[in-house]
């Protein structure tokens, strides 16, 4: 190869701000910061902060549109204008999901995108003495097939030629699923299940990674459900009061 992509930088007049700001606001993580420079990274992306006290700089000259994908449109706007950050218009409702544009740090304009995911895992587990408990994993389609899934492809495909057949997998290693490792992240809270009779006080624990799924697995898990329905999703519920945690490591901004 003869290039490969080391960051995108922006001018700043208070990089610490800033950083703090793309840390709290968009979880970032700090790998250098200064009064002078700072580098950050989500993933694949990096992140540079320069500083700079010239304003026509900061806002027209050296200014980069960021686009994220987010997956909670409201909850990310309401933290991001905590932290200094403004609407820049209303929100919009498209066809494909919610899109925003906001007016952040020195003048640069962040576009923030939430669209709707297309399949959620649930691994159900039962104590002797009746609890459960539940971990969730989102999946948005792409290009990379899950692995887990395609175990499970042949299974999928007899199913599916075959009207209410049952197809016995046999026992299935829970730790095939690769549900992440001591630096995962995920959401703690107390909810109920999603099938009848919806049973409630139930300990949920969603992982806040979207994994990747192709769009042939999504046909034949579709296919082998047979429900004759676009989407079968228990409807949004209420949050009433109920308390979402964010567990992170301590190391983890």
């Amino acid at each position: 190869m003869a290039a490969s992509f080391r960051w995108i930088l922006q001018l700043h007049k208070d990089v610490p701000k800033a950083a703090r700001f793309y840390s709290e606001g968009l979880d970032f993580s700090i790998n250098v910061c200064s009064l002078c420079w700072a580098e950050l990274q989500s993933g694949y992306l990096k992140l540079a902060f320069s500083h700079s006290e010239q304003q026509q700089a900061t806002q027209k000259g050296y200014s980069s549109l960021l686009s994220f994908t987010v997956t909670d449109m409201n909850n990310t706007v309401t933290k991001l204008m905590a932290l200094g950050a403004e609407l820049d218009g209303p929100i919009k409702y498209e066809v494909h999901g919610k899109i925003a544009a906001m007016r952040c740090i020195d003048g640069h304009v962040l576009g923030l995108c939430f669209s709707k995911l297309d399949l959620e895992l649930h691994m159900v587990h039962e104590t002797p003495s009746g609890q459960t408990a539940v971990i969730g994993i989102l999946y948005k389609a792409g290009r990379r097939p899950d692995p887990f899934l395609s175990l499970l492809t042949n299974h999928l495909m007899v199913i599916s030629n075959s009207t209410g057949a049952e197809r016995e997998v046999d026992v299935m290693d829970p730790r095939l699923v690769k549900i992440g490792t001591s630096t995962t992240l995920y959401y703690r809270y107390i909810g109920s299940l999603t099938t009848p009779p919806c049973t409630e006080d139930i300990a949920w624990t969603m992982l806040k990674e979207v994994k990747s799924v192709s769009k042939e697995q999504i046909r034949l898990l579709r296919d082998a459900v047979h429900d004759d329905f676009d989407a079968n999703a228990r409807p949004l519920q209420p949050i009433n009061n109920r308390l979402v945690q964010l567990n992170k490591p301590i190391d983890n901004r």
